[in-house]
Formats: structure tokens, C-alpha cells, sequence
């Protein structure tokens, strides 16, 4: 009969407390200088000690190896940076207990900036404070590897997609080629030169810098800054959670009218958005940074030239993605995307004088 295994994760440096059951992930706020303490419980009905038990820790820190006896051994792990770690122990028996923590850096502080702001074109803008967070994802493709560290700076970011409006209100036009309601839809079959342009000229308006957000900051606003789940809306394999939908994305009612879905990957079986193109922005749940149609409604321009290898040399402060290229990237799926390409680590590419009706952009205002 095989011993009882738990560990419990107790604390963080001196000045927080919590226990984490298997299948918990506490979110955090820390110093820069990050301990972990842990204890790991272990009872053994014979009485006898197991030896040797094995502590991994995620995020690149080495294995910790301790030797015990039955009871209780508390260590402490020091050195360790803003993100997500899972922690396993095994014992001698090789029974396995899992979980995971989320451990975040303090946000920058900026007195005086609004954490939501609206400009003259009724664009609404929401700031994301800096912090550090891990970009990429093991669970996707090639390209979106290795998970790796990065900070960023402060930024505001548009709550939604920029809409027919106002882009005709700036540029005095409306590409887009779905129009019904078009005024709060999305604007779209817009190349990445036009967002440029966009941005340039709401950047002369209002007198502040506006461009498209680099793609370390379009996945860390979409991810909330966490980073561990596999779309905006959790883990869920549809968008829709407690009965709140959160995407417009390759459903039946895209399936009805068009038949395959536009990537001709695999469809959100059983869920309906009601939406079979566009949906007016702000349509469906936000995210954690009540950020909307962050995944789906259309794809979304970002500022960066897209390198496939790019993460294994990224820079650690605010990338800006390769000098050069051919493609710019592309991120968050649309209104007929299959699963792949809703994952909020999904990376995608083409060239910038790309023009389809299921491609839009959002932007990002620099800080005074």
C-alpha cells in the first residue's frame, strides 16, 4: 500500500501567506528579490522513510534533490524572477504531486495617468502597467519557442479593435467589406502600410505618439499578463464560460453560411457567437485587462517584422521583433478561425501588403 504524498506551497519571501492544494495557481504580487517557500507532508503508514525525494521546478531553475524522513521538510528557493512555475515532487515510491504558482513582479507606478483614458475620436485606451511576464508557449508551434522572460514598459493599449468609424474619421475612407452596422465594427481589408498610416495621422491629432503594439506587448495584454492558459477566455475548449461567451470565432454559424472554416482547421464545435462575419466590437466578455476580441472578431496587425527563431534570441527589455523581413506579424485569430489559430501564443506572418476582410489592428499610445 503506497504512501500519502502533498506538498503545500506557504509562502512568499516574509510577506505573504497562502496553501496551495494540487490544481491551485495563486496569483501574487512580490519584491524583486522572489523566495519560495514550500513544505513538503509526508506520512508513511509503515513508518519508514523513502530516502531520496525529488523537487523540479519550472522556469529554468535547476532541480532541487533532498533527503528526508517521514514528516515534514520545509526548504526555501531563492533567486527566482516574475512568472509561472509548477512544482512536482515525487517520492521514493514514485507517487506524484503537482502545482502551480503564478508569481507576478510589481507593476510599475505612474501617478497622474488615468487607467483608462478616451481621445478625441472616442477611442477608448486602457493602460497596461509594465511588468515582466513569459512569452511563448511549449503546447502550439515551433516558433513560438522557448518560453522566455520579458519586460516591458508602461503603455495604453485600445480596449477594442479600431473601428470603421474612426478609421474613416482619420483617414476619410472605409475599406472594410463587411459594412452591416459598420460603424462599430471593426475596420478592415486594411494592409499593415494603412494601420501604419493611421496611426501617424491619429498621432498628429492628438499630439502623442499612437503605433501598433509590438508583439510582446499585443500577447502580454492579451494574455493578462499571466501568460499560462492556452486562449483569452482560460483553458476551456470553447469560448464560453458560466454562460458568457468570449470570441467571435470559427463557429456553426460561420460553418452554415461558408462551409469550411477560412484556415480549414478544426471548428469550435457546438458554439454559437451568432456572428457568421464581424461582430460590432465589445460584443462578447473582455479579458482579465478588459481588453475585447482579443482572440477572434479579425486578426490583428503588430508592429514587428516576424523572424521564425525570434524567441530564442529575443531581448529581455521591451522587444521590437527583427530590424528586417518580409512578413509582419499577425496575431489572434478571426471571425472563421479554427482553434489553432485563436491560441493567444498563435504566431502568424504575411506580407504587409496583405488586404482581406478578416484583418484589422488595434493600437497602442506611448506614455507622455
Amino acid at each position: 500500500m503506497r504512501d500519502s504524498l502533498k506538498f503545500f506551497l506557504i509562502g512568499i519571501c516574509s510577506y505573504f501567506s497562502f496553501c496551495s492544494d494540487k490544481g491551485t495557481s495563486p496569483v501574487i504580487s512580490t519584491p524583486d528579490s522572489i523566495s519560495l517557500t514550500f513544505t513538503v507532508r509526508h506520512v508513511s503508514i509503515y513508518g519508514e522513510s523513502d530516502g531520496m525525494i525529488d523537487v523540479r521546478i519550472s522556469g529554468g531553475i535547476s532541480p532541487y534533490y533532498y533527503s528526508w524522513s517521514n514528516g515534514e521538510v520545509t526548504r526555501d528557493i531563492g533567486g527566482l524572477s516574475a512568472g509561472t512555475y509548477s512544482l512536482a515532487v515525487t517520492d521514493g515510491n514514485g507517487d506524484k504531486e503537482e502545482g502551480m504558482v503564478e508569481i507576478e513582479q510589481p507593476s510599475e507606478s505612474h501617478p497622474g495617468y488615468e487607467d483608462l483614458t478616451t481621445n478625441s475620436i472616442g477611442m477608448q485606451l486602457k493602460l497596461i502597467k509594465g511588468g515582466s511576464f513569459l512569452m511563448g508557449s511549449t503546447s502550439g508551434q515551433p516558433d513560438e519557442t522557448p518560453i522566455h522572460k520579458v519586460n516591458l514598459t508602461t503603455f495604453y493599449i485600445g480596449i477594442y479593435e479600431v473601428t470603421q468609424a474612426q478609421y474613416d474619421s482619420v483617414i476619410g475612407s472605409n475599406p472594410s467589406g463587411n459594412r452591416l452596422d459598420g460603424a462599430s465594427r471593426p475596420v478592415e481589408n486594411i494592409t499593415w502600410f494603412e494601420a501604419e498610416e493611421f496611426c501617424k495621422r491619429l498621432s498628429t491629432i492628438e499630439g502623442i505618439t499612437y503605433r501598433l503594439p509590438t508583439e510582446a506587448e499585443w500577447e502580454y495584454a492579451a494574455t493578462g499578463g499571466i501568460g499560462v492558459f492556452e486562449y483569452v477566455w482560460g483553458d476551456d475548449p470553447l469560448p464560453q464560460v458560466d454562460g458568457k461567451k468570449y470570441a467571435n470565432i470559427g463557429d456553426v454559424t460561420f460553418l452554415e453560411l461558408f462551409g469550411e472554416l477560412l484556415d480549414f482547421g478544426e471548428p469550435f464545435s457546438g458554439y454559437d457567437d451568432g456572428y457568421a462575419t464581424t461582430s460590432p466590437v465589445g460584443s462578447f466578455e473582455p479579458n482579465s485587462f478588459g481588453l475585447y476580441d482579443m482572440a477572434g472578431n479579425v486578426m490583428e496587425w503588430c508592429n514587428d517584422w516576424y523572424m521564425e527563431f525570434y524567441y530564442k534570441n529575443s531581448p529581455l527589455n521591451n522587444p521590437q521583433g527583427p530590424s528586417t523581413g518580409s512578413g509582419k506579424v499577425m496575431r489572434g485569430g478571426t471571425y472563421g478561425s479554427s482553434k489553432r489559430y485563436t491560441r493567444v501564443h498563435g504566431r502568424f506572418q504575411d506580407t504587409p501588403s496583405l488586404k482581406v476582410p478578416a484583418l484589422g489592428f488595434r493600437v497602442v499610445r506611448e506614455l507622455k
